[in-house]
């Protein structure tokens, strides 16, 4: 066990820092929060997310079509790791893509004209991160 004896006679200052009516001034490392911002150490939680919102989203995708739309596109929905930056407010950020890439997928997100849209990927997006406080579906 640790000699805890300093916790019992706690360290007095000597002398006054500030004079009365003087106050501190908080100065933020704009610097270092922003390549913090930009590190992997915040890309891995936010890949976690994108992991999550295209699992969701292969799970909105309905049963079956002809020809086998439906499927491809379940099948379809990669995360891009490292995307690149975002700019948000002004700050860069770690991005990190969603997409599916199977010839077809935006006529299943966006509809067309015979074609039901399903917005599989959006409404998945939007059951995370600010959307919802909480932090997504089963939270």
């Amino acid at each position: 066990m640790g000699d805890f004896s300093d916790l019992e006679k706690p360290i007095l200052a000597t002398s006054v820092r500030f004079r009365p009516g003087q106050r501190a001034k908080y100065v933020p490392n704009h610097p270092s929060f922003g390549a913090f911002i930009r590190s992997d150490q915040v890309r891995d939680p936010v890949n976690e997310v994108a992991e999550d919102i295209a699992a969701l989203a292969a799970s909105r995708v309905e049963a079956g079509s002809p020809g086998g739309l439906h499927d491809k596109v379940r099948a379809g929905f990669r995360v891009k790791k490292h995307a690149g930056l975002i700019k948000v407010a002004g700050n860069l950020r770690v991005k990190v893509l969603v997409e599916n890439t199977v010839a077809g997928s935006a006529l299943l997100e966006f509809g067309a004209r015979n074609l039901r849209r399903e917005r599989m990927l959006g409404k998945a997006g939007a059951a995370f991160g600010d959307f919802k406080p909480e932090g997504g579906p089963g939270a």
